[in-house]
């Protein structure tokens, strides 16, 4: 598998339009600082070395998403628990960036809502963020399962790799609320879960890596 794993590969240009997102070069170079440093030197044969990131993680994917769970009665929520969020792809074995904006106003809509066009958008040139919401980022991966005890999935005794999580503690969310992104480990969709009722809207803008690839 080593030579796979740092086989070499042919970007596209940029005038294509392609994303240039891959792995610094000395995370996978034969000679490079990873692999001639004493503890992660890679032989013939055994295990990647874990910093070794192969140079075919190459490419980016990004999705925005809106998720409305602002009434009291969940059945009119957009989203129920385990609700598919995007299969448009494989979501498996990647890392993920996430950036979220959450608003516990009912009278504040999504910018694009034309539902009443004198209620004050969601999202402001000077940076403000929803009234009684907050704002919220972080990194997540799908490459092994990763939960906390009081995260709610659509299978009660699984636990799955978690994208982006939102919180009473980093998006002022109710307290004993939770809203989770996460890839299904069976299908390799995203999915969303949710612990009690956050009443709240988010929005969700997610930036994926390639897959890992032999992993």
């Amino acid at each position: 598998m080593k030579g796979l794993d740092l086989a070499p590969y042919v970007p596209l240009a940029l005038t294509t339009g392609a994303s240039v997102l891959v792995p610094a070069n000395h995370q996978y170079e034969e000679g490079g600082s990873v692999l001639s440093s004493a503890a992660f030197g890679w032989g013939s044969g055994g295990a990647r070395p874990g910093p070794v990131i192969p140079p075919t993680m190459a490419g980016c994917a990004a999705r925005m998403v809106a998720i409305d769970l602002q009434d009291a009665a969940s059945a009119n929520w957009s989203h129920q628990l385990g609700a598919t969020v995007d299969d448009s792809r494989d979501w498996r074995n990647r890392i993920f960036r996430w950036f979220a904006v959450v608003n516990g106003n009912a009278q504040q809509l999504y910018p694009w809502d034309r539902g009443n066009a004198l209620v004050p958008r969601a999202f402001s040139a000077s940076g403000q963020v929803w009234q009684a919401g907050g704002m919220a980022f972080g990194f997540g991966q799908s490459f092994v399962r990763d939960s906390l005890p009081f995260l709610r999935f659509h299978v009660p005794t699984v636990a799955f790799p978690m994208v982006a999580q939102l919180s009473p503690g980093n998006a002022n969310l109710p307290a004993s609320t939770n809203i989770v992104l996460y890839v299904d480990t069976q299908t390799g969709a995203i999915a969303v879960g949710m612990t009690g009722a956050p009443g709240v809207r988010c929005f969700f803008w997610i930036e994926a890596s390639a897959q890992f690839p032999n992993f």
